[in-house]
């Protein structure tokens, strides 16, 4: 259960992530301020209010897959997380009004990544949601099955007196879930 509600927090920080801090709506300043319908100034100031948030959000997420132990998610947000300190340290995380227009292409590529990489992230953490809430079930009903198989058996061989007509009639159907669990495996 706590693997479930550490996805969850997961997703919660992703959306915010997605939705908050717009990535849309900054490529829409930028392509506003290439078509000429914005000034640099407003353009300029709009994108770096959102720039500390970002950071602030992927920070976490990047903390919260390392407290959630979700090794993997941890390695794939570490590269952008790195990213985002290279910047900052190198002062790069703001946008230039002076130099706004000579690195146009440059921030609408850049934002354009981030947008593709935190929806692949997205997906694989709905993905890997999915997967841990399946397991879960499958856990549940596989410890289950071994108890009534246990019975099952000993009960065959003549060391238990009786045997439930409910536990017999769900092992059938238990061994083919473990049957066809199996080979969905491979």
């Amino acid at each position: 259960m706590e693997d479930l509600l550490g996805w969850f927090l997961v997703f919660i920080f992703l959306i915010s992530l997605l939705g908050i801090l717009s990535y849309q709506l900054q490529l829409m300043y930028l392509t506003d301020l290439e078509g000429d319908y914005i000034n640099p100034y407003d353009s300029a100031a709009q994108i770096n209010m959102l720039v500390f948030p970002e950071f602030f959000t992927q920070g976490t997420l990047c903390i919260l897959f390392l407290i959630t132990e979700h090794w993997f998610m941890f390695l794939l947000s570490l590269p952008y997380l790195y990213f985002n300190v290279r910047l900052y340290t190198r002062r790069q995380h703001l946008v230039d009004v002076t130099e706004i227009y000579s690195q146009l292409t440059w921030e609408k590529h850049l934002r354009l990544y981030k947008l593709c990489y935190l929806i692949i992230l997205l997906v694989l953490c709905i993905f890997w949601y999915c997967g841990s809430r399946c397991f879960d079930t499958l856990h549940e009903s596989l410890f289950g099955l071994c108890e009534v198989t246990f019975k099952y058996v000993i009960g065959y061989f003549g060391l238990l007196e009786e045997i439930s007509i409910d536990q017999a009639s769900v092992l059938p159907t238990s061994l083919l879930t473990v049957f066809l669990v199996g080979v969905l495996r491979f």
